[in-house]
């Protein structure tokens, strides 16, 4: 399956943007109202516009599905996501990494990660801060492998479990 990783386009893409948002809220299976999600989605593209410090990728699978007759149908399905937003001068945070369910495993979620890392750097930030659920294992083991940490909490939230990982780059 082959799959580029590129940055959304606005306001081109809200919906199909939003959709994808909705699929990770939906996945989580907690309230983001702690986190404005709401709010955030209604100003796409708010804290993840460049001209905020923050940029939103897509992953997109490019081809004709050979099961399907319809080419068209799936010449560019929008698969995934990842964006980053400014947190402090130094420090920006990943957000809303999300791989449709039927994309799990074929390395997309690496693809994203190590494409969202990247983009941070030319931004000029240091370090990548995150936060995930406990339950997600498989995320977390994602994050390990590009060398993210366990780092203190650096905001404060109603999900007592949470947890907060960084990865710093220069500057140390």
């Amino acid at each position: 399956m082959p799959v580029t990783i590129r940055h959304a386009r606005f306001p081109e893409e809200n919906s199909q943007v939003l959709a994808l948002f909705a699929a990770y809220a939906e996945s989580l299976g907690v309230d983001l109202t702690f986190q404005n999600f709401q709010k955030e989605v209604a100003s796409f593209p708010g804290k993840y516009a460049s001209s905020q410090g923050g940029t939103l990728l897509l992953a997109e699978v490019t081809g004709a599905d050979s099961n399907n007759n319809d080419a068209n149908a799936n010449a560019n399905r929008l698969i995934g996501c990842v964006a980053l937003r400014y947190n402090t001068p130094i420090w920006c945070e990943m957000k809303r990494l999300y791989v449709s369910p039927q994309a799990r495993g074929t390395g997309t979620g690496e693809k994203l990660v190590a494409a969202i890392i990247q983009q941070a750097k030319e931004l000029g930030y240091e370090g990548m801060r995150l936060d995930t659920l406990p339950e997600m294992v498989a995320a977390q083991k994602l994050y390990r492998r590009f060398g993210f940490e366990i780092i203190d909490k650096y905001y404060d939230t109603p999900l007592e479990q949470t947890v907060f990982m960084g990865l710093r780059w220069s500057g140390c």
